[in-house]
């Protein structure tokens, strides 16, 4: 179910990735040259060939920046949760959590990010407190 956050499946940025000059520039590393405006027209109306699928996905991925974040944890367990952007997207990114929302600021994920991570925050801030 999606929040009004600005939580959306990745099919919701399909069209503005299909635009994006970035995207455009790493596709040639995994489509041949004739199927490159091909995908992207796929991929703009929605329905990308599972080729493009897969570049999209790691291209998005392997090029993203770390744009916010913040380290959380319990005792003895550390770990940095980043909110990420390629292009118009934003995601969360820490170790053992499967990410599968993606958002359309980056407060949005901030947000969605500080709650999925709210008790970890709280302990971490406990044990840090104590320092």
């Amino acid at each position: 179910m999606m929040k009004e956050s600005g939580e959306f499946p990745l099919s919701h940025f399909f069209t503005e990735l299909a635009g994006s000059d970035e995207l455009r520039r790493h596709l040639d590393e995994w489509l041949e040259p004739n199927e490159i405006e091909p995908g992207l027209a796929g991929l703009a109306g929605g329905n990308p060939s599972d080729d493009v699928w897969d570049a999209v996905r790691e291209i998005i991925h392997d090029h993203a920046v770390d744009v916010d974040g913040f380290a959380t944890g319990m005792e003895g367990y550390e770990f940095n949760v980043n909110v990420n952007q390629f292009g118009p997207l934003y995601w969360i990114s820490a170790i053992e959590f499967d990410n599968d929302e993606y958002f359309d600021s980056k407060e949005a994920a901030m947000a969605f990010a500080k709650d999925a991570f709210s008790s970890f925050i709280e302990a971490y801030e406990e044990s840090h407190s104590e320092d």
